[in-house]
């Protein structure tokens, strides 16, 4: 970052799987960004243009970028001893324990050569976390009681938050949590984005967002208002596998959702009485197409509020994008009087009832009629095609309940 009247050059570097990698934060602020690489960067790479010119100070040659890494690796850091990360890490606010915050925790986890578990005490954790690709395969963080309230790490950044250097979060950068490695395992603890909308308005703000393969949340609550939940993959090419059990999930608008194929088992989905006569929207999949979408089977839907006032999901489709076929499925769950008929609702000008959305053997003042109209049904052969072994095996048998 350039900031005042800063002369900056930034040249031959790397940049990967961040956000914001070069910025000019003030109107004299200078950055002249030179044959560098960005790889999953999001939001700004800034060049201004010349600045000076290092050469006329003193001699040096930039490396190869093909190099880079290779001799950073080797040459940055201690000398003396190598650094041994520990395949157990306990978080705890107190100092007894090796870090006293998730992230630099995660941090250590990152660079250690085998799966590492992040054991987190109670307390409350007030940071943003991030665990990033290439986060050793079988990362666990989960809390140290086993029970989920005692460990909450929340923050409170929403879409519209503006940003102290210009613009602001985005859809996608102001979750509490994002998980964009894969075979990741969250358990036994809570997660919450406090975005207060009563006192800042209604907005988008995630508590978890999801991007790698292979993600199990065990046990966990995801706590906020409007997009608690994103479950995405990197790209409509990528697959994306997440498995959620024995889990408690709140919210209001579209509040799980994303192009991921996931299943959710066991869980409780709580709905928020807003006080209106719509009370929002349980789920928005944005599946891409031949992928399989959200499946919510054994769950139980809750809400205080008024009956007939909250949908079960509706369509996203990206950018209006055609291509994208939102499908869900809810089945063998318990719904509260909450639940309206219609079950399903148009989104972006693009109706329910052209997606895959489903129910099957739901239960409860809110599951109505099977045969009621805009309460479509699986029929018995399509239900055996909708199971979490269907949705989740894959080819590398991918078994996360086992």
């Amino acid at each position: 970052m350039s900031r005042g009247a800063s002369q900056l050059v930034v040249e031959s570097c790397l940049y990967e799987n961040g956000e914001d990698a070069i910025v000019a934060k003030d109107p004299q602020s200078r950055v002249d960004s030179r044959g560098n690489r960005f790889t999953s960067i999001r939001g700004r790479k800034d060049h201004t243009g010349p600045t000076f010119e290092p050469s006329d100070h003193y001699s040096y040659a930039a490396e190869p970028l093909d190099d880079l890494t290779g001799i950073v690796t080797k040459h940055a850091g201690p000398h003396a001893r190598r650094e041994r990360a520990a395949r157990r890490i306990r978080v705890a606010l107190d100092g007894t324990g090796d870090v006293a915050s998730i992230g630099a925790a995660v941090g250590a986890a990152w660079r250690s050569a085998a799966p590492a578990e992040i054991v987190v005490a109670p307390g409350t954790y007030r940071e943003i976390v991030r665990i990033w690709p290439g986060a050793p395969a079988g990362l666990v963080l989960r809390g140290e009681t086993g029970v989920v309230e005692d460990v909450r790490l929340t923050y409170d950044l929403s879409a519209g938050t503006e940003k102290f250097y210009g613009g602001d979060f985005g859809a996608t950068g102001a979750a509490t949590l994002a998980v964009l490695a894969d075979d990741v395992t969250l358990r036994d603890l809570t997660v919450e984005n406090g975005y207060d909308e009563a006192a800042h308005g209604g907005s988008q703000a995630q508590a978890l967002r999801t991007v790698g393969d292979r993600i199990l949340l065990d046990g966990v609550r995801l706590l906020g208002n409007q997009d608690t939940f994103l479950a995405e993959t990197p790209s409509k090419d990528h697959a994306g596998r997440v498995y959620v059990t024995g889990s408690f999930l709140e919210g209001d608008v579209d509040f799980i959702y994303g192009r991921a194929t996931m299943v959710l088992e066991d869980c409780e989905i709580s709905s928020f009485d807003r006080g209106e006569e719509n009370n929002g929207y349980v789920c928005a999949p944005s599946t891409a197409g031949g992928e399989r979408g959200l499946l919510f089977v054994n769950c139980r839907f809750t809400s205080a509020a008024a009956p007939g006032t909250v949908h079960l999901g509706r369509p996203w489709h990206p950018s209006s994008d055609p291509e994208v076929e939102p499908a869900a499925v809810v089945r063998d769950s318990h719904l509260g009087a909450h639940i309206r008929t219609p079950a399903w609702s148009d989104m972006g000008g693009w109706p329910w009832q052209d997606d895959f959305l489903r129910e099957y053997g739901n239960t409860g003042p809110g599951a109505g009629p099977g045969d009621a109209e805009g309460r479509p049904q699986l029929t018995e052969q399509e239900a055996a095609n909708h199971t979490r072994e269907t949705y989740l095996l894959g080819a590398d048998d991918w078994a996360p309940w086992a």
